[in-house]
């Protein structure tokens, strides 16, 4: 996953972390990565594959990343959504998959505190 800015006319390209389990050729809805920017400006990312759903967050000295959740024996559907509040803090929702075919899961919600 990379993290791009336009600025004076040049792209600047960050990479962030590497996603090795994103089911290619999938149809419908999914969202693997999202972003807010806080209150200081600096890009936020929530991002998932099959097999967990992470956080990155760029600070002064770089991209930090950390694991939210991992999957355990049920696979992940590859969908998230992320916000952060009037405090910067995180609040994350995610589908988890209880059954393929016909597709079923839970959808859960995660934040600090």
């Amino acid at each position: 996953m990379r993290y791009a800015t336009l600025a004076d006319g040049s792209w600047n390209i960050e990479d962030v972390v590497a996603l090795d389990a994103i089911l290619t050729g999938f149809t419908g809805a999914r969202r693997v990565t999202h972003i807010a920017i806080d209150s200081n400006e600096q890009p936020h990312i929530v991002y998932g594959d099959e097999a967990f759903v992470g956080y990155a967050a760029r600070g002064r000295s770089g991209w930090s990343t950390e694991t939210i959740v991992e999957a355990g024996e049920l696979r992940l559907g590859q969908l998230v959504s992320f916000a952060l509040d009037g405090e910067d803090a995180p609040h994350v929702s995610m589908f988890e998959v209880t059954r393929s075919n016909p597709l079923n899961g839970t959808i859960a919600y995660l934040t600090t505190g």
